[in-house]
């Protein structure tokens, strides 16, 4: 049986980060994934490169990566869809992406 899992790094309520466990089955009615909230209850960390560091040591069947609200500073990259040629947009340093829905995932670095 599948884990299903997740771990995101996001603001912690109270200052500093933390890390909160998602499904990527949890979806909302329109098939969006519903991303988990932290709560107050969570552990704090002073910067969210030590909520990476903690989250990255629990059991995840999708790894971990950072809610664009944690990210100073967006370094995003565009790249070209191999199929349709529109431009799709990743930032390096969290987990914003802007993305087109053709369904390929072959890219072109630009």
């Amino acid at each position: 049986m599948s884990a299903d899992n997740y771990y995101m790094v996001r603001k912690h309520p109270l200052g500093g980060f933390t890390f909160v466990m998602g499904f990527a089955s949890d979806v909302d009615v329109d098939s969006n994934e519903i991303i988990p909230e932290a709560r107050e209850s969570d552990p704090v960390f002073v910067t969210r490169d030590l909520a990476m560091e903690a989250a990255l040591r629990e059991d995840a069947e999708y790894g971990a990566s950072f809610h664009p609200e944690t990210c100073n500073e967006h370094r995003n990259v565009n790249m070209r869809c191999n199929f349709c040629g529109e431009l799709d947009t990743f930032c390096l340093s969290c987990d914003l992406t802007t993305t087109h829905d053709c369904n390929q995932s072959s890219y072109i670095n630009i």
